[in-house]
């Protein structure tokens, strides 16, 4: 079932070579996990591995099933760009402490 939903980012964790897990919070659903296959060597796809960074908020077009524990993304769009989180140390500091925080 395609859906669409506004998330943030909790954590990523890196699954084989080019793969990314990332644990997302959601209005809808509470914690969801996804897997992005490719994301780390592709340059030409949808998905950047630069989206799933700690705290950024998400708007997500994914296509949900229900009894999967991984669930899968179709498209993302940035909700809030953020232009210093991640440039300055202390403000990426506190975003992946609030990260631990929330996990």
């Amino acid at each position: 079932m395609l859906t669409k939903c506004q998330a943030i980012v909790i954590s990523t964790l890196k699954y084989g070579d080019s793969d990314l897990i990332a644990k997302c919070f959601t209005l809808e659903r509470g914690t969801v996990s996804y897997l992005l296959r490719g994301v780390l060597k592709s340059t030409k796809g949808k998905l950047k591995a630069a989206y799933f960074q700690p705290l950024t908020q998400l708007y997500i077009e994914e296509y949900y099933k229900p009894k999967n524990s991984l669930q899968s993304i179709k498209e993302v769009k940035l909700a809030c760009h953020y232009t210093s989180i991640h440039v300055n140390v202390m403000k990426s500091s506190i975003a992946l402490f609030l990260s631990e925080v929330l996990t």
